[in-house]
């Protein structure tokens, strides 16, 4: 242990905990651990309830050398209580110390997430900091020790698996899906994993298709990008078991052992079923299992979804690798599994798991389900639809295709979501895999004609729902206006003003699209906005011969088409038939507000 002077800052934390919290006495004061370069200090807690932790236990409290910044964690004794808790990381490791366990508790305010909102947020000064955080601690002991960590509607989660590897795997699971593993008979089998392409690091692995050990196949729905054909994927195999396999109450394995233990509990013999299909996987460069568990949304409901945890099992024995006394062959290489590889002692290499549902993926935001459900087609890919388009799948909408004819151009980079490799190349096509990249369920199409009236044209727009118009040419209303479609639509035109100070709206539901009333509104606002143009000078699109470009800057693009997506959502929501709305950017006091609806 080397020496290093106490700062005041820790000085005056303990004095403030010193005698300040009844129910705790300091141990021992301040000590550097030149490892972990932390300090660190040793309290006893004497609370009035007994429970699964003792009435009298040790802790550490642990901060960085920077406090009152950095963190503060505290710790159980190595000693002290062994089990794991809800609201508490996993407490099977030891501190290389040796003197505590890892399974600090979570003393976070459950609205942490709100930062000033939070009804108790944790205080950052010297005196305050410290003492916060060991009267939460006192407070999660009792909760622990009167089982109310967690309540019924409380957002489920899942217990702390170490995780021990640089690799993802990635899975889709929902109720839906939820209600299809119910009817499987048999839980478990192989199952193919697919190495995604794109350059990342850690690499993900994604499951794209079950197979249970009778043949029954299982498949799994992405998007466009994730369904193409990967090099080489992986088998691995799967189980599923009947919870969440645990051990000394809540923790998750940290060893094969325990694992074992684990499963055992559910009556479940996972060397047993593994020795079934073992042979399956045992050409692969990595040996992976994947482990199934239901889980609930919220604390006290129903299960409702299958949760994937992986785990990368040490390699198994090859071919020619088999007990000693045992001939080549399969009896053979698993006896050499048993005894000499899948050991109880061996560490667990758990993969971070994650669902990409897009339940999941879309929890932050998204938008309604009358909107993400339907066929879009987006008519030109410039600055405003491409725009429209990555709004809309960020935003849950999957099933969009994307007309244009043109190409990428380094003037339109400027204010396009696409980039210096793109140029030359068809805008439709390139928006189409850039945007199923952003959404692992997205199902963009490229189109890539000109939006002209033919017959062609007219079977096209009959396979989508909504329809948006992004191309501010007059000639595109006019040939939708030619056609009598067989089931209603929606048609949206989107276009803005000079320097994009205005954004014209107009949106209608029917068989027909009729367009007299919105060029009646927007037409004294289009004599006004030639009015600007014939008194400013156009910027140039390059040397040469001159020609003009449309002015506005990218922001001003986002605005509109964000703008765009909030009418049309509200248009379909509340079921409205016709719509024209203009508007236009304001300020006040020289400060920019937003845009106000004019018309």
């Amino acid at each position: 242990m080397q020496r290093k002077e106490v700062a005041d800052e820790l000085k005056r934390a303990r004095r403030a905990l010193d005698g300040g919290i009844k129910e705790v006495k300091i141990l021992e004061d301040w000590q550097w651990n030149q490892r972990l370069e932390k300090w660190f200090i040793k309290i006893n807690i004497t609370i009035d309830t007994q429970g699964k932790i003792p009435a009298n236990s040790i802790w550490y409290v642990v901060v960085d050398d920077i406090y009152p910044k950095g963190i503060v964690k505290i710790y159980p004794d190595i000693n002290g209580c062994y089990l794991t808790f809800e609201h508490q990381s996993n407490n099977g490791d030891i501190e290389k110390n040796g003197l505590w366990r890892k399974g600090s508790p979570c003393l976070d305010s459950p609205l942490k997430c709100l930062a000033k909102y939070d009804y108790d947020p944790e205080p950052i000064n010297s005196d305050e900091r410290l003492f916060w955080n060991v009267k939460r601690l006192i407070k999660w002991i009792r909760a622990a020790n009167n089982n109310k960590l967690i309540n019924n509607g409380d957002p489920f989660e899942l217990p702390e698996f170490k995780i021990d590897s640089t690799k993802f795997c990635v899975f889709s699971e929902n109720e839906l899906s939820f209600m299809r593993w119910e009817s499987v008979n048999n839980k478990f089998g192989i199952v193919k994993l697919a190495l995604a392409t794109y350059n990342s690091n850690p690499s993900i692995y994604f499951i794209k298709k079950f197979t249970t050990c009778n043949g029954e196949i299982i498949p799994v729905n992405w998007g466009k990008y994730l369904s193409q054909n990967f090099k080489s994927p992986i088998t691995a195999i799967w189980i599923i078991l009947n919870e969440i396999p645990v051990v000394n109450e809540r923790q998750a394995p940290n060893t094969l052992g325990e694992l074992f233990k684990a499963c055992k509990k559910q009556g479940i013999d996972l060397l047993n079923i593994i020795e079934k299909i073992v042979e399956n996987i045992r050409k692969e460069k990595e040996h992976i299992l994947l482990l199934g568990f239901p889980i609930p949304k919220t604390v006290g409901d129903k299960n409702s979804v299958i949760y994937w945890q992986a785990i990368k099992l040490p390699t198994l024995s090859q071919r020619k690798h088999t007990a000693r006394g045992y001939r080549h062959g399969k009896d053979g290489r698993w006896r050499r599994d048993v005894n000499e590889i899948l050991l109880p002692k061996k560490k667990c290499h758990w993969f971070k798991s994650q669902n990409w549902n897009m339940d999941e993926i879309n929890n932050r935001g998204q938008l309604i389900m009358d909107i993400t459900t339907k066929k879009v087609l987006i008519i030109g890919s410039g600055t405003l639809g491409a725009s429209v388009a990555e709004l809309l799948v960020r935003s849950g909408v999957t099933n969009i295709s994307i007309m244009d004819n043109d190409e990428i151009e380094i003037g339109n980079l400027s204010r396009h979501p696409l980039g210096l490799m793109q140029i030359g190349k068809s805008k439709s096509e390139e928006m189409s895999f850039f945007l199923n990249q952003i959404n692992p369920h997205a199902d963009v199409k490229h189109i890539k004609d000109e939006f002209k009236l033919s017959d062609k044209i007219t079977e096209q727009l009959e396979n989508f729902d909504l329809i948006i118009d992004c191309t501010s040419e007059d000639i595109v209303l006019d040939d939708l206006e030619q056609i009598n479609f067989s089931k209603e639509k929606i048609f949206v035109s989107i276009s803005i003003g000079y320097k994009g100070e205005k954004l014209f709206l107009f949106l209608q539901k029917g068989k027909k699209f009729k367009k007299d009333n919105f060029m009646a509104k927007i037409f004294p606002w289009l004599e006004k906005e030639k009015d600007k143009f014939s008194n400013e000078v156009l910027p140039r699109d390059g040397t040469g011969c001159w020609s003009s470009v449309f002015p506005a800057r990218y922001d001003d693009i986002l605005i509109a088409s964000s703008t765009s997506i909030k009418v049309i959502e509200n248009f379909i929501e509340n079921n409205n038939k016709e719509l024209i709305s203009i508007y236009e950017q304001y300020s006040s006091e020289g400060i920019f507000v937003g845009y106000k609806k004019i018309e």
